[in-house]
Parts: structure tokens; sequence; C-alpha cells
């Protein structure tokens, strides 16, 4: 088997492979790049990933970019590890890859609004956040209803969504979000942080890069 590599920045959305590579078992090389100080905008990560973004993964002989389009081909490569849940009555066939898509062109993009609003504007920055701020206010009550429902975001059915939308809500996102009034949106992340997988890509992100939160 070719070498794994993922190319990840701490407290990025990287996070969420990292995991489902964790959950799946493989052996894989994890490096973090200091998006603080722009590693990810050196020549030689561009010839990797051209879009100069994490997460990249290398894998099988080729680099895998947008990190719901690499969620997917994982938890499809490899359906034992439950990334995705499988169709049924009560999940529809395209239903992941839907939620899958929501949390990185929607979740993903409000949280940057928030907490980077200078990469939407060269001026008021206060508007773009207040603008990320009422994004979050529609669709939080979606996800807290959704969240008291049942333990995961698929019932009783763990999976990589789950990761997801919590790290879209993570960090000083939870500040911004006042998340601690939130205590369905509170007991999920207490759950997740005690998942195996959860744990071992936490603790594989600390003991990588020192730079600071890009999102």
């Amino acid at each position: 088997m070719s070498e794994i590599i993922l190319y990840y920045g701490r407290e990025t959305c990287a996070r969420v492979t990292m995991t489902a590579l964790e959950q799946i078992g493989l052996t894989f090389d994890a490096k973090s790049l200091d998006l603080a100080k722009g590693e990810h905008r050196s020549s030689v990560y561009a010839a990797i990933n051209p879009n100069q973004e994490v997460p990249a993964l290398v894998m099988e002989g080729r680099v895998f970019t947008q990190n719901a389009a690499i969620l997917h081909y994982l938890g499809t490569r490899y359906p034992a590890a439950g990334l995705l849940p499988k169709p049924d009555l009560a999940v529809g066939a395209n239903e992941p890859l839907e939620h899958l898509i929501w949390c990185s062109s929607t979740l993903h993009i409000l949280r940057r609004q928030v907490l980077n609003p200078p990469r939407f504007t060269v001026g008021d920055i206060d508007d773009v956040r207040a603008k990320g701020l009422e994004g979050w206010s529609k669709v939080l009550p979606r996800i807290e209803q959704r969240l008291s429902a049942g333990p995961w975001w698929y019932g009783d059915t763990w999976s990589i969504v789950d990761v997801y939308v919590n790290w879209s809500l993570s960090g000083l996102m939870a500040d911004w979000l006042d998340l601690a009034q939130r205590p369905a949106l509170l007991a999920h992340q207490n759950r997740l942080y005690k998942h195996p997988a959860c744990i071992r890509a936490l603790a594989r992100e600390q003991e990588g890069q020192n730079g600071c939160t890009t999102t």
C-alpha cells in the first residue's frame, strides 16, 4: 500500500478528516502546516494542493482535496468503519452526502465569517461578522433540535457528520454562539470527545502545529 499523508492545520476542518482516518484505523502520517505563517501558500505545498488549503490527503497515489469530498470517499471506500450511515427508511441514499456538503458550504462559511471576517471584505469586518452571526441564528435551532432528539446526528448511530457539525461550533465559535446555554449541543460535544477516534485525532492535532487558528 502506498504511503498515506494528511496535511492539516491546527483547529481547521482537517480535524474531521483526521478523525475519519483514525476511525478507519489507517496508518498515516499527519503533517501540520502553520497557517499563521502562510506555510499553506508555499510553492512546495502548492505543488501538492494547488488550492493551497487544508486538508489534503495523499492516498492511493492520488491527492484528495475538499473536506466533504474526502469524507464521502472515505465513507464509501471503507463502509465497515461506519463513517456514514447505511441508507434505510430513516436515512435517504443521498442524505449523508447532502449533510457533508451542507457542513462545508454553509456551517464552515458561517464559522469563517465570524472568526475570520477579513477573508470576505476589504471594508468593515463588523458587518461581515454580524451577517455570519445572523446566519447562525437561522441554522443553530435546526442543529439543536436534531441533537435533542437523539445522541447523534443520525439518532443512535455515530457518524463523521457529528464530527463536522461539532467542529463548526468548536473553539472560539462556541463563545460567539454562547453554547454554554445550549445543553443539547454541550451534551453532544461531551459524548463526541469521549469517542475513541475523536480522542486520538485531537491528541494528534495537539502534537502538531503551534500556529494560530485559521479557518
